[in-house]
């Protein structure tokens, strides 16, 4: 069967340990782009090209308590199967400000109402199939590094 991929949830770190402190989660609650709420940010989902990638854009931004140049991110990954894949666990969302209201990348946009209070919560499962439907991994990318005044613009793969 065909998989859909979605980004269930991404955080940028100092370390390559998503745990470690500081760190910026920007997409949460199952594929909402958290960071696309703040007042003039261009973060925001692409249209997606392929099932099995999903492009986003994000503001760039450093930690304010260091001078460090590089971060990471992390990434919680999910793959569903096409046919059963938009719910509330399976969106690429992302806040609209010339409508200001949530936006789904492709589907229903209804699913993304949960992204301003919960969209539930389930365990992942790293590597192995959730009733043959799904499959889940977390990926780390990285360093990258920053720049004062970078007017940088390109792509980013993470396998």
């Amino acid at each position: 069967p065909t998989l859909t991929l979605y980004v269930d949830s991404c955080v940028a770190t100092l370390k390559p340990d998503a745990s470690s402190a500081p760190s910026y989660k920007f997409i949460s609650k199952h594929g909402c782009l958290m960071d696309s709420v703040f007042p003039g940010s261009p973060s925001r989902f692409l249209p997606r090209n392929q099932d099995n990638r999903l492009c986003f854009s994000l503001r760039t931004f450093r930690f304010n308590q260091t001078s460090e140049e590089q971060m990471f991110i992390s990434c919680h990954l999910r793959a569903a199967v096409k046919q059963r894949s938009h719910n509330h666990l399976n969106k690429a969302c992302f806040f609209d400000r010339r409508t200001f209201r949530w936006r789904a990348t492709e589907g229903d946009s209804a699913l993304c109402e949960c992204c301003d209070s919960d969209c539930g919560t389930e365990e992942k499962n790293v590597g192995h199939p959730v009733a043959e439907e799904m499959y889940e991994a977390d990926r780390t990318a990285g360093p990258f590094y920053t720049w004062h005044h970078s007017n940088w613009a390109g792509r980013l793969s993470v396998n």
